[in-house]
């Protein structure tokens, strides 16, 4: 216990010292706070591609604190001990995808919550929509229906790409992307791993780009084998597995 508590106050004080200390000095010398000052809570909003930390004190931070089931929070006067808080939630709307430090003081002193997982709000929004596909490509393997099993794999996959990518903060995969920039990207990298599994994305998603215009748009015949329909599902479930597991 004793031990964990070091690491906490060690946590406390790194990002005190690399954030909100300079941050307060730096407004008391441009008489932007008033003394006697007492930090209730701070907070910095953190950016994947070089920005500048937005930081907030007090009132300007932007969270939600969620209390236990049970606790009775009626009283007028009521302000929280840390034990009684089951999470503190960061709740900027313009800033979503960004990473956070949030530091709030309870009644019994501070709790921290970070979170240095960026793009997590677009991720789960690809996430989601990929799964439909997903799903919809298992019932055309089951239905032995070649043509919606390659396309629905193909939106799939490629969505699963792009939320990996963004996962990784490759900022090529911000805002509207097309199939050839996404392709190209994920080819990018995967170019030099040696992880067989993790080439095995790769590999479906090329395989599936070149089949989806045979299965949507009827340009050629096409076959694809049992073996290869089974490795192009087993792909996408993996990774679309790893990347619900890395943002949970």
């Amino acid at each position: 216990m004793e031990q964990d508590q070091e690491f906490a106050d060690n946590v406390f004080k790194s990002f005190n010292d690399l954030f909100f200390d300079p941050e307060i000095q730096k407004r008391k010398l441009q008489n932007q706070i008033e003394e006697p000052f007492y930090l209730i809570a701070a907070q910095a909003v953190l950016f994947s591609n070089g920005k500048q930390p937005i930081i907030r004190i007090n009132s300007e931070v932007k969270a939600k604190v969620k209390i236990k089931k049970g606790i009775d929070i009626t009283d007028k006067d009521y302000w929280a001990s840390r034990n009684e808080v089951e999470e503190i939630i960061f709740d900027d709307s313009e800033n979503l995808d960004a990473g956070h430090v949030t530091m709030i003081h309870f009644k019994d002193g501070y709790q921290l919550k970070f979170d240095f997982i960026y793009n997590k709000y677009s991720c789960n929004k690809y996430l989601s929509t990929a799964e439909e596909f997903l799903k919809s490509a298992q019932f055309a393997f089951e239905n032995n229906l070649l043509s919606a099993f390659v396309d629905n794999s193909f939106s799939s996959m490629e969505l699963l790409a792009k939320a990996k990518m963004l996962l990784e903060t490759n900022e090529q995969m911000k805002g509207k992307t097309n199939h050839k920039a996404i392709l190209s990207e994920f080819n990018k990298r995967y170019k030099n791993d040696l992880n067989k599994l993790e080439v095995d994305y790769k590999v479906a998603l090329n395989k599936l780009s070149k089949l989806r215009s045979y299965a949507r748009y009827l340009e050629n015949s096409f076959t694809v084998s049992e073996e290869e329909k089974l490795f192009i599902l087993d792909s996408m479930k993996d990774l679309h597995q790893k990347i619900k597991e890395n943002i949970s």
